[in-house]
């Protein structure tokens, strides 16, 4: 009767992950069509230019933000000048936000970034979300740099 118990109580911890790990995505995105991300951008009303390194130039909400390709990764990246926000505040950013990070760069710049790691693939719903996520903190980074 103990094996029974046993065998039970793994069958009741293992269904949930095997529920998440059964549940597929029938449009994974593994970044070889530039179209693809372009398609995630305009659904999400972003104006975009591609530059000549194959990265993209972004307007969310009239700041330019980089999304910048790699083998393994997505990174959304902004720069903003003239702000004389400090290593105290870009600390606290980090402590407080969990899905992007904050640093002054080698000239004095307040950064904001994000990665999106798409070794495997991931599903286009999750290049959508990573991108409204960054938009989210976007919109609290600039208050923090301009106040």
């Amino acid at each position: 009767m103990t094996g029974l118990r046993l065998l039970a109580g793994l069958l009741l911890i293992t269904a949930p992950l095997t529920a998440v790990a059964s549940k597929q995505c029938t449009d994974t995105f593994y970044f070889t069509h530039q179209a693809d991300l372009s398609a995630a951008l305009e659904q999400r009303g972003i104006p975009h230019e591609l530059d000549e390194d194959g990265d993209y130039e972004l307007s969310i909400d009239g700041h330019v933000t980089y999304l910048i390709i790699s083998k393994r990764a997505l990174t959304l990246y902004g720069a903003w000048t003239g702000s004389d926000v400090g290593l105290e505040e870009m600390n606290q950013w980090n402590l407080e936000y969990r899905f992007s990070r904050a640093y002054i760069d080698e000239d004095g710049d307040p950064v904001l970034e994000s990665d999106l790691d798409f070794e495997g693939g991931v599903c286009f719903s999750t290049i959508t979300t990573f991108i409204e996520t960054y938009e989210g903190s976007l919109e609290d980074f600039v208050d923090l740099i301009s106040n």
